[in-house]
Parts: structure tokens; C-alpha cells; sequence
């Protein structure tokens, strides 16, 4: 618990990634502990999470490449 807040006091970003579930909707608890702490977080578009963050909360990306670009984009 305090090492994890102490890890993401210290971040710009932030990749929220969910292991083995592929169901729409779904991501761990863990994002609302990134996107609660003011980190800007980059959610894949298939996780349907669109439907309840706008692209001023969040940053979406499709592909890979869309990520890697994205990434670069806000950092720069």
C-alpha cells in the first residue's frame, strides 16, 4: 500500500493494464487510484471505458503505435 503511493506520487503517467480479463468494461481497481491521484492515465479504447471518461480525463489509445505516439506526445 504505501510503497504503491509513494510510486505513483512520484509519476507523470501512468498505463492502466488489466491481466487476463478481456470483458468490456473491466479494469482493475487500480485506475481509480491513478486517475483519483491527478496522473494521467492511458487506457486501451477496447475496455468500453470511453462510455464513462470523456479524453479530458483520460488519454485512450487503439494500438500500440497510438500509444507510443501518445506517450511521446504529452511527455514532449
Amino acid at each position: 500500500g504505501d510503497n504503491f503511493i509513494e510510486s505513483i506520487s512520484q509519476s507523470k503517467i501512468a498505463l492502466n493494464l488489466s491481466q487476463g480479463h478481456n470483458a468490456k468494461y473491466y479494469s482493475s481497481d487500480r485506475v481509480a487510484q491513478l486517475v483519483g491521484n491527478g496522473i494521467l492515465t492511458f487506457i486501451n479504447v477496447n475496455t468500453g471505458l470511453n462510455d464513462f471518461f470523456t479524453n479530458k480525463e483520460v488519454v485512450f489509445y487503439k494500438t500500440i503505435n497510438d500509444l507510443s505516439n501518445k506517450i511521446n506526445y504529452y511527455l514532449h
